[in-house]
């Protein structure tokens, strides 16, 4: 069962209350009412998760009941030294049956404070009533947690992005939050960088309607993708990615959606009327996204070639306008997108080159025909520079084809 936002939260409030009560207790000691108010807010935590229920939290990953919990980039820091100081103590695992009072609780945040301090390494003597711990055998810290699954890296990053792009499609997008859509930008790279195909293979075969905020998200993606196949990253990566995400949000309707120029003139009105916050006034990257989409708007006389990679941006977002088009009751596959890209006379070519180069031109979830005879499902791209030699399943396990696929069919997965 996936959890929802809702729960993904709850779970995540945990790690902050763990980490205020171990710092409220370091800052003022066990007898200040500080220290006793971070007590009660982790008592109401876990009432609020409804024990028995149990943590993990090894190689600064969260889990419940062994299901991986994704974590909000705003407090994974204070995850990692929890996870860090828990690791220290022996205490992998935290077990919750019923509530414990914030009383007991108070020696458990002084163990934790003890231990962030270089002064304690156990939790002997330590009872808490309701809560009891153990030590996960062979779990691994910081740089010695060197066996992280890259592709379920891969996966978490890629769900936190498609949740904050739920968030900024239900708070509505009358100005655009720059703080959630650089969060969705972020969450995107560090998919790349672990294991682009198989987020590739995740984003297009995933259950669910292509709403305009999926089909936002996949824009963004693409743009990322190929920057990051490129070896491009940092603030130009960035400020491309996020102006394509802006333009599709102002863009993209249920079905089709308006030109790219006209995205460009809405979006960039409602990204100026967002409130500019801190003493420096605008971010360099605010003013890098409100740039892009000045090229691009339809008002401008500029050649918007003349800047390298406003060109991509156009690509992806139009690859994922035709994405529900109004023309037909059907979704088409991803050949039919690109098919139709290719035949458009506006397409760049050596962008549409690489971001075939980058995504395969077979979608993933698609059958193929070997040149050996075998039937198989395509997995994503390959290493290869050929588009047409995907990774592919077969019944003997996947396989790296040597010479170019046949293409048989979309695989329907209903």
């Amino acid at each position: 069962m996936n959890a929802t936002d809702s729960d993904v939260e709850r779970d995540g409030v945990l790690v902050d209350v763990l980490f205020l009560l171990m710092r409220a207790v370091a800052v003022y000691g066990t007898s200040h009412p500080q220290a006793g108010k971070a007590a009660q807010r982790l008592s109401d935590a876990v009432t609020s998760a409804e024990p028995p229920f149990s943590l993990q939290l090894v190689g600064e990953g969260l889990f419940r009941d062994r299901m991986l919990v994704p974590v909000e980039a705003s407090r994974f820091k204070r995850l990692q030294e929890i996870s860090r100081v828990l690791h220290i103590l022996g205490a992998h695992e935290l077990a919750f049956e019923v509530t414990p009072t914030p009383e007991a609780l108070i020696p458990f945040g002084k163990a934790l404070s003890d231990a962030q301090s270089g002064t304690r390494e156990n939790l002997e003597g330590v009872q808490v009533q309701g809560l009891s711990w153990r030590v996960i055998e062979h779990a691994r810290q910081g740089l010695d947690a060197d066996d992280l699954d890259q592709g379920l890296h891969a996966l978490t990053q890629l769900s936190l992005a498609a949740k904050d792009c739920r968030r900024i499609a239900e708070l509505g997008t009358e100005v655009w939050r720059f703080a959630l859509g650089l969060s969705v930008i972020r969450h995107l790279e560090r998919t790349c960088h672990a294991d682009l195909s198989q987020a590739a293979r995740a984003l297009e075969l995933a259950p669910g309607r292509w709403t305009p905020a999926r089909r936002a998200l996949s824009a963004a993606f693409h743009v990322v993708a190929v920057l990051e196949k490129l070896g491009i990253r940092g603030s130009p990566r960035r400020a491309l990615a996020h102006a394509c995400l802006v333009l599709a949000f102002y863009g993209f309707d249920p079905r089709s959606g308006r030109p790219l120029e006209e995205a460009a003139v809405k979006g960039l009105a409602l990204v100026l009327a967002a409130p500019v916050t801190g003493h420096s006034g605008i971010p360099p990257h605010v003013l890098q996204v409100c740039t892009l989409l000045h090229l691009l708007d339809l008002q401008n006389d500029s050649d918007p070639k003349e800047l390298a990679g406003l060109e991509l941006v156009r690509l992806c977002y139009n690859l994922e306008r035709r994405r529900r088009p109004l023309e037909v009751n059907y979704t088409p596959s991803k050949v039919e997108l690109l098919a139709q890209l290719a035949t458009q006379p506006d397409t760049d070519r050596d962008w549409f080159k690489a971001l075939i180069a980058t995504t395969g031109v077979v979608p993933a979830g698609s059958f193929l025909r070997t040149p050996d005879g075998q039937v198989g499902v395509c997995l994503g791209a390959g290493d290869s520079l050929d588009p047409w030699r995907p990774e592919v399943l077969l019944a003997s396990g996947p396989c790296q084809t040597q010479a170019p696929v046949e293409l048989l069919a979309q695989l329907d997965l209903g």
